[in-house]
Order: C-alpha cells, then structure tokens, then sequence
C-alpha cells in the first residue's frame, strides 16, 4: 500500500518545550513523508525547519504575571488558530504549557476535529487542584507522561495516556569523580532569571569566594545575566550543546526547582533547591498544592535527600549555609535509585514518540497500538507489548 505524507504542527511556549521539542523533531526528520511546521518560544535550536512565524508569548510565572498577559496570550492562540485553518495540518502535537495549549486545541476541536492532536509532557496536576483533570477528558487523542506514576493519575480521569518517558535520562551520565565550580542556575524563564540569580550569586560568593561560578542560561538571556551578574566574576554558559557537559564537571549546583534536578541527580552533581515567586502566587500555592516537595528528586524518593528553600527561606544567607551543610554523599548515594525509576525502556522518548505519531513501521510497544486504535475511535489500551504492523 501506498503511504501518504503527513504535515505535524509541533508547538512549544517556554524554553523547557523547546528542548523536548527539538529531540522529538529530530527524530522525526528519520521520515521522508513528513512535513514538520514549528512554533516555538525562540529558545529551539532546530533549523530547516517551517516556522509558523508567528511571535511567541514571553514567558510567564505566578499569577499576577498570567493576568497581566490575557490579552498578548488570547492574539497568540488566535493566530495559530488562524495558521491551522489555513495550512492543512494532519497531526498537532503541544508540548508542556497546558494553559495555553488546552483553550488551542479546544478551538481546533471544534472547527477542525479531523485533525489529531496530541499532548506531550502531561499537565502535573497530581501536584495542585487535580480535579482539573476531567477537563482533560476527550480534549486529546493522548496525553503522553514523562512520569511513570501520572498513568494511574490520568486512568482515574479516564483520560487515554502513556508513558513515554523522560529525556532526561538519555541526556547525561554520570562525570568524572575530581570536579570544580558552583554552578547556578536562576530559571528558563525571564522573571524566574531576575527574581533568584541575585540572591543566588550573593549565596554562593558567600560560600565558596575562590571557587569558579558559573551561570547557566539560554543565549536570549545571557544579556540579561551578564547585566545582573556585572559586579561578579562570572562564566555564563549559554550554549546548549555544552550545557550536560558542564553539568557533569561541577562540585555543587544551586538551582531552580524544576526538571533541572532530575539532570543534576543524572550528572551526580549535588544540589541545593530553590524558588520564589510572587505573594499571590505563594499564598495560593499555600493552599492548593498537594504534594511534600518540590524537587522531583524529592518526590521521587518520598524523602527530603536535597535541600528545598522556598520563599523567605529562599535569600543569600540561607542558601549559602545550605551549600556549606550540603551533605553530598547522602545525595550521590541516593540519585542512583531516583534515576533507575525513570529507566521504563532503553528507548529514547523522542524516538518513540516519533514513531508512534507517524504510525509506520513495525512496531513492538503497546503505546504505538494505542494512539493507532484511538485515531479510529476505539479508546482501547494494550498493556502488553504487541507486535503490529501498520500501513500508510
């Protein structure tokens, strides 16, 4: 039988995306009937690829930020929308940002519902107000999970997911035993880089005054952090292709809370962990978040292994006798059990990813039969591998 090319929007809204963005479209150039369109933050690295021109939305972070961008976020889902009406687009697949994702494909779900859409990097909402979830129902064709335990989260809503793992994994390895340096890394976004990496170079200069700092952050930032870092003896690394390999040569790391901890917990780098973000932002959080920690190392182990400081505690004094009081052996004993819960499969997400979107091939995953079923309607999950051979 004959196959027939397909045209994949992908679309990203914050650097983090981008990054899984970038993997996943890499892996699907390996296909020669396939026409892949992207939006992006501006933080991609991919190139020849088709843009959908259309400018992104800066970065957000609590809510008084959320609010005071409506308007700027309501022109830019209306602008995509506005691109998927007018180029024929088979398959959409939005990566993270479900704030901004979700009232997107609502609207292609109504206008356009042939077009199969697909969600990479599944909301955490088993973190905050989870009954959010059955808003979800039938909204995607699939969510796909970085977390093996969000699966049993999404079946309760009966909301079809898979897991398809996280990069993370196959990014980084463990480096080399003798290393040197603080590394800091204030945040992806622009807010998060001007509200920690001043407490966080007062910390560490406190801490370690001889030692070599370095700040890790994207190109479009590094302006910003010379301009903040300006009365101190820094390295900026804002180089992607560098970035694990710095990683995996530091001494200690003070950083953000984010996915950033499960790479440091890969490079075997100790961390201390911390965030603030806006009054509002904390006093609800106060309230609506349901879960012990914040660094997914954390929550994975079920114990407090590396240091969290969150508001108040998250100033210069604090943190730098946290980076004295690090107890790293603790740390790099433990990373090696938070790391082999993410080793589900020796596949690279994005290959599998890839694959499963484009149906072709034969294939050995019950993820693949999944999305191949549903796309006909059936919700059906296969929990066992299975071999199936699909035909364009």
């Amino acid at each position: 039988m004959t196959r027939y090319s397909q045209t994949i929007l992908v679309v990203s809204h914050e650097a983090s995306g981008d990054l899984l963005a970038d993997e996943l479209i890499n892996a699907l150039r390996a296909y020669d009937d396939v026409t892949i369109i992207q939006h992006h933050s501006g933080s991609s690295t991919t190139q020849n690829i088709i843009s959908t021109n259309i400018k992104p939305l800066s970065p957000v972070m609590g809510i008084g930020d959320v609010v005071g961008k409506l308007f700027v976020a309501r022109k830019l889902l209306n602008e995509l929308f506005q691109f998927v009406s007018t180029v024929e687009v088979d398959i959409i697949i939005t990566i993270d940002a479900m704030a901004l994702n979700a009232p997107l494909i609502r609207k292609i779900r109504k206008y356009r519902p042939s077009t199969l859409c697909y969600h990479y990097a599944a909301p955490k909402l088993w973190a905050w107000r989870p009954g959010r979830a059955h808003r979800l129902r039938g909204l995607f064709d699939q969510l796909f999970c970085l977390f093996p335990f969000e699966q049993d989260f999404f079946d309760h809503y009966q909301i079809i997911n898979s897991f398809a793992g996280h990069p993370v994994i196959h990014r980084l390895s463990p480096g080399p035993k003798v290393r040197e340096g603080i590394l800091l890394l204030p945040g992806s976004r622009q807010k998060e880089i001007v509200r920690h990496l001043p407490t966080f170079l007062k910390a560490a200069f406190e801490a370690f005054p001889d030692e070599i700092i370095t700040v890790v952050t994207f190109e479009r930032y590094k302006d910003l952090v010379n301009q903040l870092a300006k009365d101190y003896p820094i390295r900026v690394m804002s180089d992607p292709s560098k970035r694990f390999g710095v990683f995996q040569k530091s001494k200690y790391a003070l950083a953000a809370s984010g996915t950033v901890s499960l790479e440091l917990a890969m490079a075997h780098t100790p961390m201390v962990i911390a965030y603030k973000v806006d009054a509002i932002s904390a006093f609800l959080a106060k309230r609506l978040i349901s879960v012990p920690y914040v660094s997914l190392v954390n929550l994975i182990l079920g114990r407090k292994i590396v240091p969290e400081h969150l508001q108040s505690e998250c100033c210069p004094n604090v943190l730098a006798q946290s980076l004295l009081n690090l107890n790293s052996e603790e740390q790099l004993k433990s990373f090696p059990y938070s790391i082999t819960y993410w080793i589900k499969s020796q596949t690279q997400p994005a290959l599998s990813l890839a694959r499963s979107f484009l149906h072709l091939g034969k294939r050995k995953a019950y993820l693949t039969a999944e999305i191949y079923l549903h796309s006909f309607g059936l919700c059906v999950r296969c929990t066992i591998g299975v071999d199936v051979q699909f035909f364009g």
